[in-house]
Protein backbone atom coordinates (compact mmCIF):
# COMPACT_ATOMS: atom_id res chain seq x y z
CA UNK A 1 0.00 0.00 0.00
CA UNK A 2 1.22 3.76 -0.96
CA UNK A 3 2.24 5.91 2.02
CA UNK A 4 0.25 9.23 1.99
CA UNK A 5 1.24 12.89 3.37
CA UNK A 6 -2.47 14.75 4.18
CA UNK A 7 -1.84 18.14 5.46
CA UNK A 8 -4.98 19.78 6.09
CA UNK A 9 -6.40 24.02 7.15
CA UNK A 10 -9.04 23.74 9.60
CA UNK A 11 -11.56 26.80 10.74
CA UNK A 12 -10.21 27.80 13.71
CA UNK A 13 -13.30 27.21 15.61
CA UNK A 14 -13.84 23.54 14.76
CA UNK A 15 -11.60 20.52 16.48
CA UNK A 16 -9.57 18.22 15.51
CA UNK A 17 -12.37 15.27 15.94
CA UNK A 18 -13.69 16.78 12.71
CA UNK A 19 -10.51 15.42 10.74
CA UNK A 20 -10.35 11.81 12.97
CA UNK A 21 -13.85 10.96 12.15
CA UNK A 22 -13.65 11.37 8.49
CA UNK A 23 -10.64 9.53 8.56
CA UNK A 24 -11.59 6.96 10.57
CA UNK A 25 -14.26 6.22 8.04
CA UNK A 26 -12.73 6.63 5.12
CA UNK A 27 -9.21 4.92 5.90
CA UNK A 28 -9.76 2.75 9.20
CA UNK A 29 -8.33 3.41 12.46
CA UNK A 30 -5.39 0.57 11.41
CA UNK A 31 -4.31 2.21 8.24
CA UNK A 32 -3.52 5.98 9.91
CA UNK A 33 0.18 6.10 11.16
CA UNK A 34 -0.40 9.45 12.62
CA UNK A 35 -2.56 11.91 12.82
CA UNK A 36 -1.02 15.32 14.32
CA UNK A 37 -2.21 18.47 15.60
CA UNK A 38 -0.06 21.19 14.61
CA UNK A 39 -1.16 24.55 15.72
CA UNK A 40 -3.03 27.43 14.94
CA UNK A 41 -1.20 29.64 12.96
CA UNK A 42 -1.45 33.11 11.08
CA UNK A 43 -2.59 32.74 7.17
CA UNK A 44 -0.83 34.40 4.16
CA UNK A 45 -4.12 35.41 3.20
CA UNK A 46 -7.28 35.39 4.62
CA UNK A 47 -10.00 32.42 4.24
CA UNK A 48 -13.78 32.98 4.81
CA UNK A 49 -12.76 36.11 6.52
CA UNK A 50 -10.45 34.71 9.12
CA UNK A 51 -6.51 35.24 9.41
CA UNK A 52 -5.79 32.11 11.32
CA UNK A 53 -6.20 28.07 10.41
CA UNK A 54 -5.57 25.34 12.79
CA UNK A 55 -3.38 23.02 10.48
CA UNK A 56 -3.09 19.25 11.43
CA UNK A 57 -0.88 16.89 9.56
CA UNK A 58 -1.64 12.79 8.86
CA UNK A 59 0.33 9.68 7.56
CA UNK A 60 -1.85 7.47 5.95
CA UNK A 61 -1.40 3.47 4.04
CA UNK A 62 -3.82 3.37 1.59
CA UNK A 63 -5.08 2.84 -1.61
CA UNK A 64 -5.81 5.45 -4.84
CA UNK A 65 -9.61 5.28 -4.33
CA UNK A 66 -10.04 5.57 -0.70
CA UNK A 67 -7.78 8.92 -0.66
CA UNK A 68 -10.51 9.84 -3.76
CA UNK A 69 -13.04 8.73 -1.36
CA UNK A 70 -11.34 10.91 2.00
CA UNK A 71 -11.38 13.77 -1.18
CA UNK A 72 -14.70 13.88 -1.60
CA UNK A 73 -15.55 13.98 1.58
CA UNK A 74 -13.29 16.76 3.09
CA UNK A 75 -15.13 18.68 -0.02
CA UNK A 76 -18.37 18.22 1.69
CA UNK A 77 -17.50 19.17 5.25
CA UNK A 78 -17.47 23.09 5.78
CA UNK A 79 -15.11 23.22 8.49
CA UNK A 80 -12.01 21.81 6.04
CA UNK A 81 -11.03 24.78 4.00
CA UNK A 82 -7.69 23.49 2.26
CA UNK A 83 -5.66 20.02 2.20
CA UNK A 84 -2.60 18.56 0.26
CA UNK A 85 -2.20 15.13 -0.33
CA UNK A 86 1.51 13.87 -1.54
CA UNK A 87 1.97 10.09 -2.35
CA UNK A 88 5.49 9.88 -0.69
CA UNK A 89 5.77 6.52 -2.41
CA UNK A 90 6.09 8.65 -5.84
CA UNK A 91 7.43 11.60 -4.48
CA UNK A 92 10.76 12.34 -5.93
CA UNK A 93 13.82 12.76 -3.54
CA UNK A 94 11.55 11.82 -0.45
CA UNK A 95 14.00 8.90 0.63
CA UNK A 96 17.41 9.82 -0.73
CA UNK A 97 20.00 10.78 1.53
CA UNK A 98 22.04 14.00 0.32
CA UNK A 99 25.08 13.89 -1.07
CA UNK A 100 28.26 15.32 0.51
CA UNK A 101 29.38 18.59 -1.14
CA UNK A 102 32.97 18.51 -2.18
CA UNK A 103 35.02 20.88 0.39
CA UNK A 104 36.07 23.45 -1.49
CA UNK A 105 39.14 26.07 -0.60
CA UNK A 106 38.19 29.09 1.03
CA UNK A 107 39.71 32.01 -0.86
CA UNK A 108 41.92 33.26 2.07
CA UNK A 109 42.93 30.06 3.74
CA UNK A 110 46.28 29.90 5.15
CA UNK A 111 47.14 27.10 2.70
CA UNK A 112 46.02 28.75 -0.22
CA UNK A 113 47.61 32.05 0.51
CA UNK A 114 51.13 33.18 -0.78
CA UNK A 115 53.37 34.21 1.59
CA UNK A 116 54.07 38.04 0.95
CA UNK A 117 56.94 38.74 3.76
CA UNK A 118 59.52 36.03 1.75
CA UNK A 119 59.67 38.68 -1.34
CA UNK A 120 57.42 37.33 -3.42
CA UNK A 121 54.73 40.27 -4.43
CA UNK A 122 52.49 37.83 -6.30
CA UNK A 123 50.48 39.26 -8.98
CA UNK A 124 51.31 43.23 -8.14
CA UNK A 125 54.07 44.85 -10.58
CA UNK A 126 55.50 47.68 -11.39
CA UNK A 127 54.64 49.40 -14.83
CA UNK A 128 56.80 52.26 -16.96
CA UNK A 129 55.38 54.71 -18.49
CA UNK A 130 55.69 54.81 -21.87
CA UNK A 131 55.98 57.63 -23.83
CA UNK A 132 54.33 58.14 -27.13
CA UNK A 133 55.28 60.27 -30.15
CA UNK A 134 52.53 62.62 -30.10
CA UNK A 135 53.11 63.82 -26.65
CA UNK A 136 56.72 64.41 -27.25
CA UNK A 137 55.56 66.47 -30.48
CA UNK A 138 52.71 68.82 -28.15
CA UNK A 139 55.55 69.31 -25.56
CA UNK A 140 57.84 70.67 -29.01
CA UNK A 141 55.04 72.76 -30.31
CA UNK A 142 54.61 74.23 -26.78
CA UNK A 143 58.04 75.18 -25.99
CA UNK A 144 57.97 76.65 -29.39
CA UNK A 145 55.26 78.92 -29.44
CA UNK A 146 56.36 80.13 -25.80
Amino acid sequence: MPKYEIMTILDPKSDISVIKKIADSVFGSSNIEKIEKLDKTDLAYEIKKSKTGLFILMFVNSEANLVNEFVRRSNIEKAIWRFLIINLDTEKGYNKTPKPKPEKPKFFSPHNRKDYKSGDKGTKSTFKKISSKKNEDNNANVEIAK
